[in-house]
């Protein structure tokens, strides 16, 4: 992901009142290719969503005072982005209302994880089963035993993740299959680097 005319970086916009938090998100974030804003209320949030236009926000649902269920409520009447939320709290009614209320708490296996990982760091590039196997917390199995067998768990775990994500094989919108090559993560613009 690269900030240039032809792939523009992804903008993500974290409401969080952990400012360290924030700090380290961006830390991370942006030498990968995302521009990162912050804000640390829920009305400076909504504030930032109105007036530029984000890929995604990471909300927290523990704020003072506008609390992050309220916030999403008032995003959703304005803005279609997709919304991470995040909670330390995780109990069943927490998801619940997060989902009701249009947020997408995706839970993925630590294995889907890191290919998921692997595969948006290389978005445009083909990834080779042996390259996503070289991320996935298989590969300490593998040595000494049958590999054809853990090359394989890959297909199943792109599969699981296709699901999650709602993306059809036949008609991808981000994970593609290359064949006899591997998968490529389409780039934010929908193609390929």
């Amino acid at each position: 992901m690269t900030d240039n005319p032809s792939h523009p970086a992804t903008r993500i916009l974290i409401i969080d009142d952990d400012r360290k938090l924030c700090r380290l998100l961006k830390d991370y974030l942006e030498p990968l290719g995302y521009r990162v804003s912050a804000a640390h209320t829920g009305a400076e949030g909504l504030e930032k969503a109105d007036q530029g236009h984000y890929d995604a926000v990471i909300l927290d649902v523990m704020m003072p005072g506008m609390d992050g269920f309220e916030v999403l409520k008032m995003l959703r009447k304005r803005h279609d982005v997709p919304v991470l939320m995040l909670t330390s709290r995780g109990d069943e009614t927490d998801r619940i209302v997060g989902l009701e209320m249009g947020a997408a708490p995706l839970e993925l296996t630590p294995t889907e994880y890191d290919i998921l990982d692997c595969m948006t760091r290389s978005a445009g590039q083909v990834l080779t089963r042996d390259r996503l196997l070289e991320r996935d917390r298989l590969l300490e199995f593998v040595s000494g035993r049958d590999y054809d067998v853990y090359d394989r768990s890959i297909d199943v775990h792109v599969s699981s993740l296709r699901r999650k994500l709602n993306d059809d094989p036949r008609d991808p919108r981000f994970i593609r299959t290359v064949r006899s090559a591997g998968y490529l993560f389409l780039a934010p613009d929908g193609g390929s680097a």
